[in-house]
């Protein structure tokens, strides 16, 4: 549902990005038909998306110039694969609150993407970010009612939506 909303909202933006979706825990999983309808709701299509497994190749030979991770247990999944991708991988909800603080304490400087992801993690530390807490956590409503997949579509577009808006009001200043 990420991927897709954060891709909505950068086209919506203008801007053209390669958005790829991946899980730490994937396995043999079905796309959850409740998400399909969630985001069916909101005129995107998710019904082709299988749901695949994170590997090292994906950050490091596709190039991830940002991860985003749902949860901090996912983020710290990613770190310790990939080690020196922690400066540019967050999660969902800390990458929301950072972009506040960018764009309002910090304002723009060079417009490029990786100026704005350096800026974002600025002053960032990994110690912070250990241990879980619902306040960096995004709940997986994968297996339950279409109820709470629209809660976190909610929650996602809200984040999401912001995430894009920093981007472009940075990048094409």
């Amino acid at each position: 549902m990420a991927a897709a909303l954060v891709h909505h909202h950068l086209r919506a933006s203008g801007i053209e990005a390669v958005v790829t979706s991946a899980g730490t825990h994937a396995g043999s999983v079905r796309s959850d038909p409740e998400a399909v309808k969630a985001m069916h709701e909101r005129g995107l299509d998710i019904t082709a998306y299988t749901p695949r497994l994170l590997d090292r190749a994906m950050v490091i030979d596709n190039g991830a110039d940002l991860v985003v991770a749902m949860t901090r247990g996912h983020l710290r999944a990613v770190a310790v694969m990939v080690p020196g991708v922690f400066r540019r991988s967050f999660t969902a909800k800390e990458l929301a609150r950072r972009t506040h603080r960018v764009m309002f304490e910090r304002g723009l400087d060079e417009p490029t993407f990786a100026a704005w992801r350096d800026a974002v993690g600025e002053g960032r530390l990994a110690k912070d970010l250990m241990g879980d807490d619902p306040s960096d956590d995004v709940a997986d409503p994968y297996g339950e009612s279409l109820d709470a997949h629209r809660r976190t579509a909610d929650e996602l577009d809200t984040l999401m939506a912001d995430i894009a808006r920093s981007i472009a009001a940075w990048t094409t200043s």
